[in-house]
């Protein structure tokens, strides 16, 4: 097996990354080569760089396309329509050795099939709008033409559906196309056709960062464009009456004026969703959605329906922790959850000891039979704590056989990790940053029950990672609490919330002081992720974005 990483360098979008470790001689889940303050650390997020301001990199201007559950809330919310998000097409992911999720505006253009789909539902939307004004009586369906109020009545429509202003010349091409349909097919015709044109608008479909056009490298978004990107960012929802007029007022372009609109969408539904939504891709639990599968002969429990239950579970755990529990990272991770009464025949009653012990997490970490220290490794040092690794070679994909000592083939994991590393130094170089990590969850089996641990080592010990984790944990949970407690936990959390917030992927950049400044704001507000989400909404970067076409940026 080829070495891993021998002297590549790593930099990513919120923290300079130094040199990846693969010396082969880290152990016992120690790594090494590290300040002690965490600056130094392989792929750590908190780098040694500075910023006049402390602010994040900004943007460049861009136009980002709806997602499925965007949408279909959008479509909701315009034209009272109900829209199936999951009959979409799975967006694209990126994946940057950081973050992985499906929200990135470079990795999400309009395909055959889902402008099949926009096209299909526009039809259904224009259908369900000419009942609507019919009963209404608008002027729009009227046998008696009326110009004005036609010109009034779609700039009214245009306005909502495009969440903006619209035009004189946005609406005299409605009003044109309106005419004409009505001249040749009639008005109810005309009406359904003129709908379905704003439906399929780009101005409906896309959210626009373009700002106000300017010679200078830097542009504020416009009122309306803050506005659909707080709504956005928190609630996966278009902006409502009160942001839109907050809007006209010209209030968003100051923190201060969006922040009584962040604590309002923070406490609709919508809110918690989309927090559902980011923990069930930050964790991995898709993986049980698309139908992770496991060893019939040795889980014939673990089923569609189990599987169901458990992301289910664990999605519903994660929002009343953050929303009505203590709310904080800490309490996600290591506050006592209680399983579903339904989970009970497999799992037992037990409470667990924060999400990173519930069985849908585990059991995405975990392989088909076995246990997998390596994964459930990545999960802290990767998923936690934001440590980029590169690429396996080419022949992982025959790890296991490697991973196994054939003369102890029912060895523990950390036996045959002790194999591996003898046979396997190169690859092992590498895996000692994460593969021991893992060993602190050999408590639960591959479907996440709990098992015996009296006979299992499950203590990892840190060593130049930073001052708040070195040392010994007794166990994943031990490890999970240090981690929410630390900056670098704090500052992963930050970046892994913006890259889904904001469909941005992890670049070079100046971000380090940025992530430490949001880590202490999260700090500030109790370390709650509600505190953590405002703070998001504070920095310049929010309502900023670069205007030069030759520099990095998103």
């Amino acid at each position: 097996m080829k070495a891993m990483c021998p002297g590549k360098k790593f930099v990513i979008a919120l923290a300079l990354a130094g040199p990846m470790a693969c010396n082969g001689n880290i152990t016992s889940g120690s790594a090494e080569n590290g300040s002690g303050d965490g600056s130094n650390i392989p792929g750590s997020v908190i780098g040694d760089d500075s910023c006049e301001d402390g602010n994040a990199p900004l943007l460049r201007r861009r136009i980002w396309r709806l997602s499925a559950k965007q949408y279909a809330n959008t479509v909701a919310d315009i034209f009272g329509v109900t829209v199936d998000a999951a009959a979409f097409p799975a967006d694209g992911v990126t994946n940057d050795g950081v973050t992985s999720f499906d929200t990135n505006a470079d990795a999400n253009p309009v395909s055959d099939v889902l402008g099949t789909l926009y096209r299909d539902k526009s039809n259904d939307i224009a259908r369900a709008m000419v009942t609507r004004l019919s009963s209404a009586k608008s002027c729009l369906v009227s046998t008696t033409p009326d110009e004005a109020c036609a010109r009034r009545t779609l700039a009214d429509w245009a306005t909502r559906a495009y969440r903006r202003p619209t035009d004189d010349a946005e609406v005299d091409r409605l009003l044109a196309l309106y005419t004409s349909a009505r001249k040749a097919h009639g008005e109810t015709t005309a009406t359904r056709m003129v709908f379905e044109a704003l439906s399929q608008s780009p101005s409906f479909l896309y959210r626009t960062e373009l700002g106000a056009q300017t010679d200078s490298d830097q542009v504020q978004l416009t009122q309306h464009e803050i506005a659909s990107q707080l709504s956005y960012f928190l609630a996966d929802r278009p902006p409502d009456d009160l942001l839109l007029q907050a809007a006209e007022r010209q209030e968003l372009a100051d923190a201060e004026g969006r922040k009584a609109h962040v604590e309002r969408l923070l406490d609709l539904p919508s809110a918690r969703a989309k927090m559902g939504d980011f923990f069930v891709s930050y964790f991995g639990l898709k993986k049980l959605v698309e139908g992770s599968a496991k060893d019939a002969d040795m889980f014939p429990t673990f089923n569609d329906g189990l599987r169901t239950a458990l992301v289910s579970d664990a999605r519903d755990a994660i929002e009343r922790s953050i929303f009505d529990g203590p709310g904080t990272l800490e309490g996600l991770l290591t506050e006592n959850l209680p399983l579903a009464s339904t989970l009970g025949a497999t799992y037992g009653t037990a409470e667990r000891p924060g999400i990173v012990t519930h069985p849908a997490v585990l059991a995405a970490l975990s392989n088909e039979s076995t246990t997998s220290p390596v994964h459930r490794g990545l999960f802290f040092w990767q998923t936690l704590l934001c440590n980029p690794l590169p690429a396996p070679p080419a022949d992982a994909a025959d790890s296991p056989a490697r991973l196994t000592d054939p003369n102890n083939p029912d060895g523990s994991e950390r036996e045959q990790w002790a194999y591996f590393q003898q046979q396997e130094p190169a690859c092992a170089g590498c895996h000692s940053l994460f593969h021991p990590v893992g060993l602190a969850l050999e408590n639960y089996d591959p479907i996440g029950r709990q098992r015996e641990s009296s006979h299992l080592d499950l203590s990892v010990t840190f060593d130049g990672v930073s001052d708040e984790l070195d040392g010994q944990h007794e166990d994943g949970v031990a490890l999970a609490k240090a981690i929410a407690s630390s900056t670098m936990g704090r500052a992963c959390l930050a970046l892994q919330l913006s890259a889904f917030g904001f469909g941005r992927s992890v670049d070079d950049g100046n971000n380090g002081c940025y992530l430490r400044q949001t880590a202490e704001r999260f700090a500030g507000g109790n370390l709650e992720i509600k505190a953590l989400l405002a703070a998001l909404t504070e920095d310049q970067s929010f309502v900023h974005r670069h205007n030069r076409a030759d520099e990095g940026g998103q």
